[in-house]
Order: C-alpha cells, then structure tokens, then sequence
C-alpha cells in the first residue's frame, strides 16, 4: 500500500479524469504514486470510476481484521480509513469471510418499510425517542436510520422491538456482563423525523 499523502485537487483530478479521460494508470504516472492511491482520491472525492477502468483497491485480510475485531472499527469507519465506499467493505468481509457484529448487512439484506404515517404513532415515537433512544444515520450521508438502545431491563428491549420490527431489521443480542442489553434497529429515511430531538408535531385536526 502507498502510505505517502500525494496531494491531488479535486478539481485537476477531475478535469484529467473525467474531461480529458485518462486513465488511472495514466494519471499515476502522472503523480508518480500507485494505481490504487489514484483510485482512493477517486473514492473520496466522490468521482465515479469508469467500470472498465476500476481497479480492486487493496485491502489486507490481517488488517482488515485486526481493526474490525481487535480495535473495533465499524465498517463505515473502514470504509473512511481505505477511502473507499461501505459496500466495498462489506465485499470484503464476505470474501474474507470475517463475521459482522453490528446491522451492516441490514443495508442489503433486509426489507424496510416506510413509517405509517399515523400521528399518534409519530408523537409517541417522537416522545419515546427524546427519553430513551439514541437516533444517527448509519452513515454520515446514507439513507438508513440507526435507533438504539441499553438497558438493562428486559421489557424496555421488548417494547422497542415491537415497535419498530414492522419497519425494519431489530438487533438485540445476549446481555453483556453487566446485564446490559443493546438493541439496534435499521430503519428507512421515512424515520428521518427521529433524528432531531424535537416535540414538535402537526395536529391531526385544524385549529379553527
């Protein structure tokens, strides 16, 4: 892997690549760096790589698992460490066959439907939420909606299942040590409105 920081503008990147169409091998060359460090600032800058010219961006197993088992580095984590996408993290964990602990294959895997729409359904997850939940994006720009939870109380855990398992994929594995329970659910972006901590809500009526 080529370590050096080879500064390259987004700008000139994509001018060469994208209007003048050299390749990436060409461009490497050009910046006197490696195929696959061309491919990255492809990736972070958001440039898409034409499909006959995508090279495999290289990603060693042992490293691969040291960070995600030994220093628990979640996928999107890794994802921003190799500058590459989070599907292609996900790739390479069933090629390697190394066991996912979070819900990253909920993003693929599993059927979402969107929040019914009913507004008191929407008010007490609004309430539920600000209280209890803790709501992010799975990832910094991605569409799927992560609410979680700890506690140590059995029926707390159920309660949230039930609430959100019509919606989505739920993740509740065995207590931990301390008894804790940590139950994940992955959601569709119609939960967006989860995502600020905010009481506010459009009334079922008119006021007249």
């Amino acid at each position: 892997m080529d370590r050096r920081e080879i500064k390259i503008s987004k700008d000139q990147l994509r001018d060469f690549y994208e209007r003048q169409g050299l390749s990436i091998r060409k461009l490497a060359k050009i910046y006197n760096c490696g195929a696959t460090t061309i491919q990255r600032k492809l990736h972070k800058y958001n440039i898409r790589v034409r499909p006959s010219m995508s090279i495999k961006i290289n990603i060693p197993k042992k490293r691969l698992k040291f960070l995600y088992e030994k220093r628990g580095r979640s996928s999107t984590q890794l994802a921003k460490i190799y500058s590459c996408s989070f599907k292609t993290i996900l790739n390479r964990f069933r090629e390697y066959n190394i066991k996912t602990r979070d819900i990253s294959e909920a993003h693929v895997k599993y059927p979402k439907k969107d929040f019914s729409g009913d507004l008191i359904e929407k008010a007490y997850l609004i309430g539920f939420r600000i209280g209890d939940l803790h709501v992010r994006r799975y990832e910094e720009n991605g569409k799927i909606i992560s609410v979680q939870c700890a506690s140590t109380r059995p029926e707390q855990i159920v309660l949230i299942r039930n609430l959100f398992k019509r919606y989505g994929y739920v993740r509740a594995p065995a207590p931990n040590k301390n008894n804790i329970i940590r139950i994940e659910c992955a959601l569709n972006s119609s939960f967006n409105f989860l995502l600020n901590k905010e009481d506010k809500i459009q009334s079922r009526y008119p006021l007249s």
